[in-house]
């Protein structure tokens, strides 16, 4: 770096590098190692408790720290005892397809009465407090399904939403997706009537605001960034609290005039997610600091 005459280091894995002289920029976008609900058995908590050492260097040592949400930098702090140096919030854009297809989206009455949930399957995305709300309200009369798109990465934990389906005799009414393209992805944001993700461990959320490039409101759990992500265009519902997330799925499912408050509301909030608008901030730190020429 010094023969090449970097100015600045910059990491994306919320840790900085040791024995580099050269000022390094960090982000903060994985909270993992902060969540100690999410951690089972003695592997988890030796990696969480090294990976939380090395957050506390960066924060204490490092140049600038970057956080892609505000939920991200109070956590940081908390965990070292101090502010950082310097910071700024950093949050991430999404691709301008989304934008482009979402122009005019499908109303009320142009879509089915589903439910998407769109991440990465693992434990602590609480795919099956999703499934148990679907079941309140099938039980309900409310003629909903739900469609669970992206890959699991735990066997486990996927035979244990399948048997959960079974058990409650929802084969008909859960799509279990699994890794789709990017064209089908948009089709699932386009098509639902609500996305609804009830993470209890979670930096930002994009599917969220995805979803939202579509006008297709949120229910997000009070857990991580969800809730100052989705803004307006979300409901937001205590983790874990099954009744709660049913009321609000209901209410978006079936109501036009609450939908309708809140796709609006949704098209507004993901104004914020333009790239453009979300890199301002390193752009006008690095042109600050003379690294733009």
């Amino acid at each position: 770096m010094k023969s090449h005459g970097v100015d600045f280091l910059f990491s994306p894995a919320g840790v900085r590098s040791t024995g580099v002289d050269v000022p390094q920029l960090v982000l903060a976008q994985n909270p993992w190692c902060l969540v100690p609900e999410v951690h089972t058995g003695i592997v988890d908590h030796l990696k969480a408790a090294a990976q939380r050492y090395a957050y506390a260097d960066a924060q204490r040592k490092a140049t600038l720290m970057l956080f892609n949400s505000d939920y991200m930098r109070r956590v940081y702090e908390a965990n070292a005892g101090s502010a950082a140096k310097e910071a700024r919030l950093l949050l991430q854009g999404i691709d301008d397809a989304n934008f482009e297809r979402g122009h005019l989206p499908l109303t009320f009455d142009e879509r089915r009465t589903e439910i998407v949930l769109v991440s990465v399957m693992a434990r602590h995305k609480a795919v099956q407090d999703v499934v148990a709300a679907l079941a309140s309200l099938r039980k309900q009369g409310v003629d909903a399904s739900l469609s669970l798109v992206g890959p699991w990465v735990d066997p486990g934990y996927e035979r244990f939403i399948r048997s959960q389906v079974a058990e409650q005799g929802l084969e008909r009414h859960v799509a279990i997706e699994g890794k789709v393209s990017n064209e089908q992805l948009l089709q699932h944001y386009a098509r639902a009537r609500v996305f609804c993700l009830l993470s209890r461990c979670e930096s930002f959320g994009i599917p969220a605001v995805e979803a939202q490039a579509f006008g297709t409101p949120c229910v997000v759990a009070d857990a991580g960034a969800p809730p100052e992500i989705s803004g307006p265009g979300g409901v937001v519902v205590a983790a874990g609290d099954i009744p709660g997330a049913a009321r609000a799925l209901g209410r978006l499912l079936t109501e036009r005039q609450a939908w309708d408050e809140r796709s609006r509301a949704a098209r507004t909030n993901v104004e914020r997610f333009r790239w453009e608008r979300c890199s301002q901030p390193l752009v006008d730190w690095l042109s600050e600091h003379g690294a733009l020429h």
